[in-house]
């Protein structure tokens, strides 16, 4: 009776570790795929990761040209404005020269019908003359004087002041060694006034300048 018992008992204990065994390898096998999984679940992270890294550069990069665009942007408009305001001033200066030399053309004609109005002026005193003429015709001339300076037009008549090239023009050289009161190279008498118009030369005065000489003895 015994030995039956035995028997089963060990029957039994067979089976028994027999189902051990198979859910031991059965759960090794799940594991193994679990392991797989999370391996390919790491391949596909690393290569998120790799694209996360490959577009942080790529973005990296663009954040860079973005930069230096806007930075290029910003230098020309500063360029684009400084350029604006100089092309201004140099239409300002233009507008200016062209409003000051605008009658140049017209103040060079009338410089003759003056010289004239000069020249019978001086006949008149030559030849004394009609008074009432002299000063209808000096009147005159006087208001034309006046009314051509208002346009910037000065009149070269000054004598005793040293000759200057650049608005004079030496017709005759005075020579002496007489007069030791005159210094020398400057302008004695005036042949023919000169005039300027907003500091730009219409026409030189002719002069007579005086130059000192030796002394013999």
């Amino acid at each position: 009776m015994c030995n039956k018992i035995d028997k089963k008992n060990n029957n039994n204990f067979t089976l028994n570790e027999e189902k051990s065994v198979e859910l031991d390898i059965n759960n090794v096998n799940k594991l193994d795929e679990l392991k797989n999984e999370i391996d390919k679940l790491n391949n596909k992270i690393n290569k998120l990761k790799n694209e996360i890294n490959i577009k942080k550069v790529y973005f990296s990069k663009l954040e860079k040209k973005n930069i230096n665009l806007k930075n290029e942007n910003k230098d020309l408009n500063i360029r684009f404005q400084a350029e604006i305001e100089n092309i201004y001033k140099r239409n300002q200066i233009d507008i200016k020269k062209i409003h000051k030399f605008a009658i140049e053309k017209f103040a060079i004609s009338i410089l003759p019908t003056i010289d004239n109005l000069h020249n019978i002026l001086n006949n008149i005193k030559l030849n004394n003359e009609n008074n009432s003429t002299y000063e209808g015709i000096d009147l005159t001339l006087k208001n034309f004087l006046s009314n051509i300076k208002k346009f910037g037009i000065k009149i070269l008549d000054k004598v005793n002041i040293p000759f200057n090239p650049e608005y004079h023009q030496a017709m005759s050289i005075l020579e002496s060694s007489k007069d030791e009161n005159i210094e020398d190279n400057i302008v004695v008498k005036i042949f023919q006034n000169g005039y300027i118009m907003n500091g730009r030369l219409l026409r030189p005065a002719m002069v007579q300048v005086y130059k000192k000489t030796n002394i013999k003895k």
